[in-house]
């Protein structure tokens, strides 16, 4: 059985934690708010995009929050102030399970690609665990009711990491746009076409346990 053990953090992202390690792999303060303050906010994004190719190097992608919290930055930061509002198409996939009618029921991509910021980023992601990449774009961010228990591990070992009185509960709960996971979704979808149907992946997916992990909208299931 593939050993997918997620919890809440305090600024309402999942993190993970190993067994194999007895270690958490984000902070417990937040997972998303740890990807913003160490990867992103001490960049000078002003002069990254002046250059004519931006390539990020993404290792240990796991459930890829820094590479996601790059193209969140870029998107509201320098996308949607300087243009209108992209007009999506659906953000519901869920036809596109058990058929080949991909491109139908996705966002419509292609302004933003366009976008000459966008246009000169590529990320490569590297990392040994696949299904992990490949359960990237559905995990759900700013999600405010946070409990980690009925989880499907035994979690007394976590508790140390996440019931630290020291840990202020953050009341602004930061999030990814689902452009960015749709986008990142597309990605996965032309390298690994059959991804979706991946059994473990849709085994996850299908997890009652784990549905409150996952956005409802690009779940789709």
């Amino acid at each position: 059985m593939y050993d997918f053990h997620p919890y809440f953090t305090n600024d309402g992202s999942p993190g993970l934690y190993n067994s194999d390690y007895d270690d958490i792999y984000h902070s417990a303060k937040g997972a998303l708010t740890e990807a913003y303050e160490k990867f992103i906010l001490p960049v000078d994004y002003n002069k990254l995009l002046k250059n004519d190719k931006i390539k990020v190097l993404d290792i240990c992608y796991g459930i890829g929050y820094n590479s996601k919290t790059f193209l969140n930055f870029i998107l509201k930061n320098f996308v949607l102030k300087n243009k209108k509002i992209f007009k999506n198409e659906s953000y519901n996939i869920e036809s596109i399970y058990g058929n080949n009618n991909y491109d139908k029921n996705l966002i419509n991509n292609e302004a933003i690609y366009n976008d000459n910021i966008f246009s000169k980023i590529s990320v490569t992601a590297v990392d040994n665990d696949k299904i992990l990449g490949f359960l990237s774009p559905f995990i759900t961010t700013c999600y405010k009711r946070l409990r980690n228990d009925n989880l499907n591990f035994n979690y007394k070992n976590l508790e140390k990491y996440i019931s630290d009185n020291k840990i202020d509960k953050i009341k602004k709960f930061p999030k990814i746009d689902k452009i960015i996971n749709f986008i990142i979704f597309n990605k996965i979808l032309s390298k690994y076409p059959d991804f979706i149907n991946n059994n473990t992946v849709i085994s996850i997916l299908k997890n009652r346990d784990f549905r409150r992990f996952f956005d409802h909208d690009i779940r789709g299931i």
